[in-house]
C-alpha cells in the first residue's frame, strides 16, 4: 500500500512538473520579448503593436494546447485525483493568463475602463472555455464510439489504436467544421457590437442590395465598436448556406465607416462579398481539415512504427502528443499562406466582377493601413502587404489590357487586309 501511494505521489509530482515546464518557458520567452518590445518603441515609433500582440497570444495559446494535450494524457490520473489535476489545470490557464496581459501591456494598445475589461475578459474566459470544453468533448465522444467499434469487432491493438485515431481525426473535423459555421457566434460573444441597421439603416439596406445582386441571401449586418484606430477592419464569417445560429455575418469597424468615402466602404464591402462568391470560407474549412487529417495520419503511421521498431521504448507512447502538437502549428501556417492566395484571389474578382475600380480599391486599402498603424510594405500572417496586392492588381490588369489592345489590332488588320 505505501509502495502504491509512493507511486501515486512521484506520478502527481510529475504531472505538476510537466506542467510547470511550459509556464517557465514562457516567462522566459515574455521577458526577451519585453525586451524586444523596448526596442522597437525605441528604433521603430509606428511599429505594428497589434502584429506583436498576435504573437504574444499565439505563444500563449501553444502553451495552453500543451497543458491540454497533457490533461487528455493523462486519463488514470484524472480519475485518481480530479481535483488535484483539474485544479492544476485552471491554476496554470490563470497564471498563463497573467503573464499574457503583462506582456500585452508593454505594447500600450488602448484599453477599455477596467469595468468593462473585466466584464468583457470573464465572458470572453467563460466562452472560450465552453468552445473549448465542448471540442474536447466532440473528439473524445467520436474517439469513444471507434474504441467501442473497435472493442465489438475484436480488433487487435495496432488495430484498436488505429480506429481510435481515425475517432480523433473525425472528431476534430467535426469540431472545427461546428467552430466555422458557428464563427459569427463566438464573435458577437468576443467583440462589442451592435447591430448595423439599427445605426446606419441605409448603409445596412445597400449590403443587403450588394449582395442579393450576386444571388446571395444577405448575411447579419454587425457594426463593430471602435478601438483607437486599431484593428479597423472588416471581414465576413460563416458558411454562405448558413441559417439561425448557423447564419453567415459580416462584421465592419465603426471607424472604417467614419474614415473612409462611400465609394470606398462600398469597394471593402464587395471585396468581403468576393470572399462569399468565390467559397473561400468552405475552402479554408476543406484545406485545414485535410491538413489535420493528413498530419495526423503521418502521426499514426510514425508511432507505429516507433512502437514496432523499438517495442520496449516508452517514448515511442508519447509520440502522439509531441506529433499533435507540431501539425497543429504546421496547418496553422499553412493555413496562413493559402488565407493570403484568397485574399488577392478576392481583390482580382472584385475588379474584374464586381466592377469596383482598381483606384478607389487601392486609395481604400491604403487608408486603413494609416489608420491601423500598419507600414504599407508589411505583411500579416493572413494579409499579403498593400503595395504588393496593388502591384499584383496593377500587372495583371495591365497584362490583360495588352492582350486586349493587341487582339483589337490584330482583328482590325486582319478586317483592312
Amino acid at each position: 500500500m505505501d509502495a502504491d501511494a509512493q507511486k501515486v505521489s512521484l506520478t502527481l509530482q510529475s504531472f505538476f512538473i510537466l506542467s510547470a515546464i511550459p509556464l517557465a518557458i514562457f516567462a522566459l520567452w515574455a521577458d526577451y520579448y519585453g525586451r524586444h518590445i523596448d526596442k522597437l518603441k525605441a528604433d521603430h515609433v509606428n511599429f505594428d503593436a497589434e502584429m506583436e500582440s498576435a504573437r504574444i497570444r499565439l505563444a500563449s495559446v501553444s502553451v495552453i494546447i500543451f497543458q491540454l494535450i497533457l490533461l487528455l494524457s493523462s486519463s488514470a490520473l484524472r480519475r485518481s485525483h480530479p481535483f488535484a489535476v483539474n485544479g492544476l489545470l485552471v491554476a496554470a490557464v490563470l497564471i498563463q493568463g497573467w503573464m499574457q496581459a503583462q506582456a500585452e501591456k508593454k505594447l500600450g494598445l488602448p484599453q477599455e475602463n477596467s469595468r468593462d475589461r473585466v466584464k468583457r475578459g470573464l465572458i470572453g474566459f467563460v466562452w472560450i472555455s465552453t468552445s473549448v470544453l465542448a471540442y474536447m468533448f466532440i473528439v473524445l465522444l467520436s474517439t469513444t464510439l471507434f474504441g467501442f467499434i473497435a472493442h465489438v469487432l475484436g480488433a487487435s491493438q495496432s488495430a484498436g489504436f488505429i480506429l481510435n485515431s481515425l475517432g480523433a481525426i473525425a472528431g476534430l473535423v467535426i469540431g472545427m467544421g461546428l467552430n466555422f459555421a458557428l464563427a459569427p457566434v463566438h464573435l458577437r460573444m468576443l467583440i462589442p457590437t451592435t447591430r448595423l441597421e439599427s445605426e446606419l439603416p441605409v448603409l445596412a439596406e445597400n449590403c443587403r442590395e450588394a449582395f442579393q445582386s450576386c444571388g446571395l441571401a444577405a448575411p447579419d449586418l454587425f457594426l463593430m465598436k471602435s478601438q483607437g484606430g486599431r484593428g479597423v477592419t472588416a471581414f465576413i464569417s460563416g458558411f454562405r448556406w448558413g441559417r439561425g445560429p448557423f447564419k453567415p455575418a459580416l462584421f465592419i469597424s465603426r471607424e472604417l465607416i467614419e474614415k473612409l468615402t462611400p465609394d470606398e466602404v462600398r469597394a471593402v464591402i464587395f471585396h468581403e462579398l468576393s470572399h462569399v462568391l468565390l467559397n473561400h470560407l468552405l475552402k479554408r474549412f476543406a484545406f485545414a481539415s485535410g491538413l489535420v487529417s493528413g498530419l495526423t495520419l503521418i502521426g499514426i503511421a510514425i508511432t507505429l512504427f516507433s512502437s514496432w521498431a523499438f517495442p520496449k521504448d516508452p517514448t515511442a507512447q508519447q509520440l502522439m502528443p509531441i506529433l499533435a502538437i507540431i501539425s497543429f502549428f504546421a496547418a496553422f501556417r499553412w493555413i496562413g499562406h493559402q488565407s493570403q492566395k484568397q485574399e488577392v484571389e478576392a481583390d482580382y474578382f472584385t475588379i474584374t466582377r464586381l466592377a469596383v475600380e482598381l483606384e478607389t480599391f487601392a486609395l481604400a486599402l491604403r487608408k486603413l493601413d494609416q489608420i491601423n498603424q500598419i507600414g504599407p510594405d508589411q505583411s500579416g500572417r493572413m494579409h499579403p502587404s498593400t503595395e504588393l496586392r496593388i502591384a499584383v492588381l496593377e500587372h495583371v490588369l495591365g497584362n490583360s489590357r495588352l492582350r486586349k489592345d493587341a487582339k483589337t489590332k490584330a482583328d482590325s488588320e486582319k478586317k483592312a487586309a
